[in-house]
């Protein structure tokens, strides 16, 4: 009977040796699994939606440029029309046509992807007729130029 208890214990309880995880076992899957495969297809997608963001991003950007500039101009016009003496007439105007310079500027680049570049174009040449002088002239100008190179008048 002791016997028989010894036998049953070693075959219930005895230990076998455990593979050390590094060591390769037939059956045991590999635990790095394969990244998948892309398709030409779906490389193809993925590179439109990178382009899709990236523009969408300089669009961003361009505009949060845009707002900065806006209100770099509004502090400007804070400073004169608080100072303790009456503001100068002359320079409160002024900028008050730089603002409204840039805003049309602002509002033409913000229809750019919208309308097309005829209409942002149009009314860049609004800008350069109505406020020659102003700051804001200069970037429709510039504008103006780089519509001009890509739709290849130039």
């Amino acid at each position: 009977m002791v016997l028989l208890g010894s036998v049953l214990s070693w075959v219930l309880y005895r230990t076998t040796p455990t593979p050390s995880p590094d060591a390769s076992v037939a059956g045991r899957p590999d635990p790095r699994p394969m990244p998948p495969r892309l398709s030409a297809a779906d490389l193809q997608r993925l590179r439109a939606e990178i382009a899709a963001l990236d523009a969408e991003a300089e669009q961003r950007l361009r505009r949060v440029r845009q707002m900065t500039r806006r209100q770099l101009l509004h502090d400007r016009l804070y400073e004169v029309l608080s100072e303790t003496q009456p503001p100068d007439p002359l320079e409160a105007a002024r900028i008050q046509i730089e603002t409204t310079a840039l805003l049309l500027v602002d509002h033409a680049e913000y229809r750019a992807a919208a309308a097309g570049s005829d209409a942002t174009a149009a009314q860049y040449r609004q800008v350069l007729e109505l406020f020659p002088h102003a700051a804001a002239a200069k970037v429709a100008q510039e504008r103006l130029d780089q519509l001009s190179i890509e739709k290849g008048d130039l």
